[in-house]
């Protein structure tokens, strides 16, 4: 909350944007509420920022409306506390680990089996720092200790603490730092493990059995062990399950050719590697796979594309011609040379005009 507000306070005026500048080249960042990528990069460009953040309030404060001024000191009051600042350094910290798996689970071409391997380290670097927490948490508050000495804040106990009991065995001088590592570290690492397992972990039953028609998996087990699979996709499945059966063992003979290190990373590189005449069970089990989305990022994009397409000024525009501009906004990054292509897509969308438009 204290971010959006200080972001809207600069943003909503250029004349505190022009001051917030004289401080700081770097441009504050909203929290985005659609793209979480977006909101790792708003928690650690305030982190980088909050001093001149601080310097541009006192300034703001000094010269100005009654608003202005009454909206920069409640600003500053928010920000010179001892909560949001170590609270800011620990989501940084956290954030960090977690910044590269969110632009992962948005991009294209990630299948399941990436997706769950790539969350598990995350998780096991979690679960490793809460195993070190006071160690870990030590080093944070060093840093914020360090911050709050430039920023002239003073070090001390919350109001609350009377509600809070500290060991007798804890230092007098070690019981703030004591109070922020089990109020906020401890219960923010938590909750990351317990956020990443909760919506991964329902995944790894269908993972497991799909899995094991991967080149990587295939020729490690043998094809009874895939019966499970052959029993859950049955209705997709055009074979007896003695036909698809053999021609596991066929698809399980071709890739012990191979060298393992040639083998597919993914499972649409598998789907690509999988002639569908010879393997049609397989490859119709590889397109389930590749299908399965590991978040609804691709779907949310061509929202976006609608939104830009289809304005105010273009109210009118016919479903064919609006399909046909979303598919080229959408695949921008299709390089097409065919000029009958460019031919046929311009017949198809004069097609979606009513004559009264022509």
């Amino acid at each position: 909350m204290v971010i959006r507000e200080t972001v809207n306070f600069f943003h909503f005026s250029a004349k505190r944007s022009a001051i917030l500048k004289t401080y700081t080249a770097l441009n504050l960042k909203g929290l985005c509420e659609i793209r979480w990528v977006e909101r790792h990069d708003a928690i650690q460009i305030s982190k980088q920022l909050i001093v001149p953040i601080f310097k541009a309030l006192e300034e703001i404060e000094t010269d100005g409306d009654s608003v202005t001024l009454s909206k920069a000191r409640s600003l500053l009051n928010n920000i010179l506390s001892l909560d949001y600042i170590v609270t800011l350094i620990v989501m940084d910290f956290f954030l960090g680990y977690t910044l590269n798996l969110s632009k992962l689970l948005q991009s294209e071409n990630i299948d399941m089996v990436m997706c769950i391997q790539c969350v598990e380290s995350v998780t096991e670097m979690f679960k490793e720092i809460r195993n070190s927490a006071e160690g870990r948490f030590h080093q944070l508050f060093l840093e914020a200790t360090r911050l709050c000495r430039e920023l002239e804040v003073t070090l001390v106990m919350p109001r609350k603490r009377n509600l809070f009991k500290i060991p007798s065995d804890i230092p007098a001088e070690k019981h703030i730092e004591f109070y922020y590592h089990v109020s906020i570290f401890l219960p923010f690492v938590d909750q990351r493990i317990q956020s990443l397992e909760s919506r991964f972990t329902k995944h790894k039953v269908t993972l497991k059995s799909l899995s094991g028609i991967l080149p990587s998996f295939v020729v490690k087990q043998r094809s009874t062990d895939l019966k499970e699979l052959i029993k859950l996709y049955a209705s997709d499945l055009t074979s007896s399950d003695s036909a698809v059966m053999a021609e596991l063992e066929l698809w399980r003979a071709k890739w012990l050719k191979v060298v393992p290190s040639l083998f597919p990373k993914t499972a649409v590189q598998s789907l690509a590697e999988c002639e569908r005449g010879i393997f049609p069970n397989i490859h119709k089990l590889l397109s389930i796979f590749c299908v399965i989305p590991t978040s609804t990022a691709c779907v949310e994009r061509s929202f976006s594309s609608m939104k830009r397409i289809k304005t105010y000024l273009r109210s009118r525009m016919s479903e064919d011609r609006l399909n046909g501009l979303a598919l080229l906004n959408v695949h921008r990054d299709v390089l097409v040379s065919s000029l009958k292509f460019w031919k046929n897509l311009l017949l198809a969308l004069l097609e979606g005009y009513d004559l009264k438009y022509r």
